[in-house]
């Protein structure tokens, strides 16, 4: 199976950020951010136990990070508050892979990825 459709880059406020889809993070996390050098990493596996994380996994902890990103950007407290962030996130996958838009001529409905649905 392969791995879910991340973004290879974004942009946080001013900073381009570098996404990094690898294997491993820590032991500890399945991603992490990283403000000095302005890039993402996402696990797909746990560094413990081995175990391959489901796509839907792997694409919340990318939000999760990059709720992380856009709290510190804005200069908010909250950046560190995991528990905000993860539950923050979570509700921002879900809308982000909800989303539908408007048909274009000749195609049906689309979603953000670029599928048609």
């Amino acid at each position: 199976m392969p791995s879910p459709v991340l973004p290879r880059s974004l942009k946080i406020g001013q900073r381009r950020y570098e996404v990094k889809v690898q294997r491993h993070v820590s032991r500890t996390t399945m991603g992490e951010v990283n403000y000095t050098y302005a890039f993402i990493r996402v696990a797909t596996h746990s560094a413990r136990t081995g175990r391959k994380f489901r796509h839907a996994e792997v694409r919340d902890t990318f939000w999760h990070e990059v709720t992380h990103g856009i709290l510190w950007e804005m200069g908010h407290r909250l950046y560190r508050d995991e528990k905000f962030v993860g539950r923050f996130a979570n509700l921002l996958t879900g809308a982000i892979e909800s989303a539908r838009f408007a048909r274009r001529e000749g195609r049906s409905e689309e979603r953000l990825g670029g599928g048609a649905r």
